[in-house]
């Protein structure tokens, strides 16, 4: 049989093997630790992102319901002036049944119009509620990451304080 080592060398290869194996086991928990942190930083930025996304959304909306309002308002003028001239024209007086007539159609479209209002306001708060969440989201779930990290980092130093003790037996 042949001897690959003599069995002088040996004693001086387990201190070299320790030591790469504590160096191996320190560059993987670094790594893991840099990834985890980087995880954590992206994800508070993706949700910092997306807020932003939901608050310009609300933004958009708060304007798109104050234009359709303005339009509804304009179109309601209209439908109004029509309904006098067609009272006018047919003769009757602008008092009792035609004026509870133009009376309760005003009231109609105005509701209209505030339901309008009331439908964007709603759109918006849950725009604004959505951006709300994924801030909080974001933050839990960096801190988890962070969280994690920091066992990572812990349970490297471990295992590599365990590799040592065993060695010192």
């Amino acid at each position: 049989m042949i001897d690959i080592l003599p069995l002088a060398v040996i004693p001086f290869l387990v201190p070299i093997a320790m030591a790469l194996s504590a160096v191996a086991t320190g560059v993987g928990t670094f790594m893991a630790y840099r990834g985890q942190q980087a995880a954590a930083d992206a994800a508070q930025k993706t949700a910092d992102y997306n807020a932003q996304l939901q608050r310009q959304q609300a933004t958009q909306e708060m304007a798109v319901g104050a234009e359709n309002a303005r339009r509804k308002a304009r179109e309601n003028a209209r439908l109004l002036g029509r309904q006098r001239a067609v009272v006018a024209q047919s003769g009757l007086a602008m008092e009792g049944t035609p004026l509870a007539i133009l009376g309760e159609t005003a009231t109609m479209l105005q509701r209209d119009i505030m339901d309008m209002g009331y439908s964007a306001q709603q759109r918006v708060r849950a725009l604004q509620a959505g951006a709300n969440m994924s801030l909080w989201e974001g933050r839990n779930q960096a801190s988890a990451l962070r969280t994690k990290a920091l066992t990572t980092g812990l349970e490297g130093v471990a295992s590599i304080s365990q590799g040592f003790l065993n060695y010192e037996k």
